[in-house]
């Protein structure tokens, strides 16, 4: 190979590079899900057997929480919407609450009482 067809062939590779990793930022910017973020905590007397949280996208169920403990779940959110969010005590109970009004990006707080959920947003990005 002379020197015009090594250079000829870095250049095309480097175009090539180029054009791949737009390819991949573009694909992933556009199939990234946004969502929020939804930290559950549990302040009851009682162990949390399952949680749901519902919203226009579909929902999202976990099973099991502590007693003093807390955890954070990330919800699909496509713009601005509400979730609700329902739980079911270890004694049978089942609780609701949600905060409402809310974007993608936000960080929200649930905390769970033995007879209420008490929701409240966190922050924005």
């Amino acid at each position: 190979m002379n020197k015009f067809n090594k250079i000829s062939l870095f250049g095309i590779g480097t175009v090539f590079g180029i054009v791949l990793c737009i390819a991949v930022l573009i694909f992933t910017e556009r199939h990234t899900v946004p969502q929020i973020s939804v930290n559950v905590v549990n302040s009851s007397d009682y162990e949390i057997k399952e949680i749901k949280i519902e919203n226009k996208v579909g929902f999202l169920v976990h099973r099991g929480l502590a007693k003093n403990s807390q955890l954070t779940l990330p919800v699909s959110m496509r713009g601005e919407g509400a979730y609700s969010i329902k739980v079911k005590l270890e004694n049978g109970v089942t609780l609701a609450g949600g905060v409402g009004y809310v974007e993608s990006g936000y960080s929200t707080k649930e905390v769970v009482f033995n007879d209420r959920i008490e929701s409240q947003h966190v922050s924005a990005y």
